[in-house]
């Protein structure tokens, strides 16, 4: 009997799919450097999502919450939530997480937008990224080609 070869079968997705994987990964990776407004009161080319503000201590807060309806206390809307997160405007890298009896005034119908950090593929989102890992922000041109066939809310 004679020797019998077969040779390794290799299943890749179709060249215009992997383009497109290829060309998103690149696209989130574009943005890892950027460093545009965390809070604006108006939307911009930055993937943002409308979150509640507030003050705390004469200084602006942000909630960070997703979603954003546990911010208010839902006993005291003017009060923030327990357990809500909230970024204080001029203080790096400082998440104040509300307790019972923090100050922080929630501003009932007032709004900015917050930046939306994503990971490298696209798959987790967050406001605050410090508790996710690596992520960074992208432009809204960017997430549409990335979720191009999802519906994908915000907040």
């Amino acid at each position: 009997m004679g020797a019998v070869s077969v040779a390794p079968t290799a299943y890749t997705l179709s060249s215009g799919a992997a383009a497109a994987v290829a060309s998103n990964l690149r696209c989130l990776a574009a943005h890892e450097n950027a460093e545009p407004p965390r809070f604006v009161r108006n939307d911009d080319r930055w993937l943002r999502t409308p979150v509640q503000t507030g003050r705390f201590e004469q200084r602006g807060t942000y909630c960070v919450n997703m979603p954003q309806n546990g911010c208010a206390d839902a006993l005291d809307p003017n009060q923030a939530g327990q357990g809500s997160q909230w970024v204080v405007d001029g203080v790096d890298g400082n998440t104040l997480i509300a307790g019972p009896g923090t100050p922080i005034q929630v501003n009932n119908g007032a709004r900015s937008y917050g930046l939306v950090y994503v990971n490298d593929d696209g798959s987790v989102t967050a406001l605050d990224p410090g508790y996710a890992g690596d992520m960074y922000p992208t432009t809204k041109t960017c997430w549409a080609s990335v979720h191009a066939s999802q519906d994908f809310k915000l907040g």
